[in-house]
């Protein structure tokens, strides 16, 4: 999917933009021209074609946001992520619902390392590791539009790090 979500980018920037261009100009032809009987459906397709598009941008951002959230594995990222596809309309939530559960597994990932790392810490005291585990946890703490998660990383991973604590 990847590979074919990048083609379409690549080759279908300039195209789209040219059809984006001819859309505008063409509904302003047919506002103006009597030779159109059905003025309304035209300018309706014409509408329909354009937000076509729209959408299909709106999800190759979105996955993309997933993409770069996976090489990374970083919170920040995920958080870019998150919210893009949070914000993808109503009319495709099929789409958003199916990136969402893919993010969420990156999400799982990273607390899944933040918690070994913790555990790690807790039976080597070795303090590289328990700041590793720190750092992991602080980076979890800056989770956005996921309150679960964060709660998860303040009651769960909060009492793991202080075990872990090196004194």
């Amino acid at each position: 999917m990847e590979v074919w979500m990048n083609t379409i980018q690549k080759k279908g920037k300039k195209r789209e933009q040219l059809i984006l261009e001819n859309i505008e100009i063409s509904k302003a032809m047919v506002k103006d021209t009597s030779v159109i009987e059905d003025k309304l459906t035209t300018y309706q397709g014409l509408n329909i074609m354009k937000n076509n598009i729209e959408l299909k941008n709106l999800h190759i951002n979105a996955y993309n946001t997933l993409v770069t959230a996976r090489k990374t594995k970083t919170q920040s990222d995920i958080n870019v992520a998150r919210y893009t596809i949070n914000s993808l309309p109503n009319s495709i939530d099929y789409i958003r619902n199916g990136l969402s559960a893919e993010l969420d597994a990156v999400q799982n990932e990273l607390m899944t390392n933040a918690y070994d790392a913790s555990v790690l810490a807790q039976n080597t005291k070795n303090p590289e590791d328990y700041a590793t585990a720190v750092s992991l946890y602080e980076e979890l703490l800056t989770v956005e539009y996921n309150d679960g998660v964060l709660q998860w990383v303040r009651e769960v991973l909060g009492s793991e790090i202080n075990k872990a604590s090196v004194k």
